[in-house]
């Protein structure tokens, strides 16, 4: 993080001795575009590294009072119980739900035109945009905290934020500290520090909004490779269906239990499945099939031929001794009114 007015870098201090000779190959401002790392875009999460911790709290506070998020001032856990802000430990999981909570709010009342699109920032703006595509908000408020907010609170007619702005940029790129101070030093001996801190600004304003417009256009890309894949596997689903005797409304409402997402991006299949979990009747016969599908045909094809036989000698008719030569039986629907009959189905029920 570049210093604060605290920590103001002592280059008035410091003599020539020791200090590295960047010389005058030191490319010129102008002339650089600054790299915020890689494309600036995380790889996707089943091949990202677990991300360094975040103070969540701290950020969520900064982005308060930067008016990117409304005051929070207690939460209230499910039970109705209400924690104060200063009180709540934030996680990573707590903190997303934060995010995109708010988010959600800002983005609907804007389609009710409730609230207009020219009083939310740009960043809010960007930051919905990215949240509806699917896109890693988490990173692009990373990047917030790390870059844009520093630059927030600077009045660049100060000698020290000129300093800060400067090192921020060249903490960026990886620079040593003593390699930084040399730099400033050399740019406030000619006279132009101002100057390389006012680019400094904008190389680095431009550089976040590059990685949050690539953040989203990788969520974009990512969500349009998605729905491709979803609608092919849609047409297999829906040749495999061919085998079996469903009517077409049939064969199209489980075409879309299993592809069609609802408002959560969830599918209804999914939804389904947690719901016979629940059940342990529905699960046990669930898990059977998934795990050995021929073990439980088989269990069920047995099943239904114990309850047929149960079905079958429910109908049997005995002749009482003495009243007749043969055994009759009949099925239930040929019952006979005979008193001489005994009916096991009422003797069983």
């Amino acid at each position: 993080n570049p210093p604060t007015e605290e920590e103001e870098l002592e280059i008035d201090d410091l003599g020539d001795e020791g200090i590295p000779n960047v010389g005058d190959d030191i490319p010129p401002a102008e002339e650089e575009e600054l790299d915020l790392g890689g494309d600036g875009v995380n790889p996707p999460a089943e091949e990202e590294e677990e991300s360094s911790s975040l103070n969540y709290k701290n950020v969520v506070s900064k982005l308060v009072a930067a008016n990117i998020l409304d005051g929070i001032d207690a939460f209230e856990t499910e039970e109705g119980e209400q924690i104060p802000f200063d009180e709540a430990e934030i996680d990573e999981e707590m903190f997303s739900e934060i995010i995109k909570q708010k988010i959600q709010e800002v983005g609907d009342k804007a389609k009710e035109g409730r609230v207009s699109t020219d009083g939310i920032s740009e960043f809010t703006q960007k930051l919905i945009e990215i949240e509806k595509n699917g896109g890693d908000v988490q990173q692009a408020l990373e990047s917030y905290q790390t870059f844009k907010n520093p630059l927030e609170g600077l009045d660049l007619s100060n000698v020290s934020d000129q300093q800060a702005v400067l090192a921020l940029k060249y903490q960026s790129k990886g620079l040593e500290d003593a390699e930084i101070i040399s730099i400033i030093k050399k740019f406030q001996d000619e006279g132009t520090l101002e100057d390389k801190a006012l680019e400094a600004k904008t190389q680095i304003e431009t550089a976040f909004n590059k990685q949050l417009d690539a953040i989203n256009e990788q969520a974009k890309n990512r969500k349009k490779q998605q729905e491709e894949a979803l609608k092919l596997y849609r047409d297999d689903l829906g040749n495999e269906l061919k085998q079996f005797e469903l009517n077409d409304s049939y064969k199209k409402k489980l075409l879309d239990l299993a592809t069609k997402p609802d408002k959560a991006g969830k599918f209804e299949l999914d939804n389904l499945y947690s719901e016979l979990r629940k059940d342990p009747v529905k699960a046990a016969e669930l898990v059977l099939f998934l795990t050995n599908k021929e073990e439980y045909i088989k269990q069920l094809t047995e099943k239904d031929r114990r309850e047929d036989k149960l079905g079958t000698m429910k109908t049997i008719k005995f002749v009482k001794k003495g009243k007749g030569s043969d055994v009759k039986i009949k099925g239930q629907e040929q019952r006979v009114n005979n008193k001489n009959f005994i009916d096991l189905e009422e003797i069983i029920n």
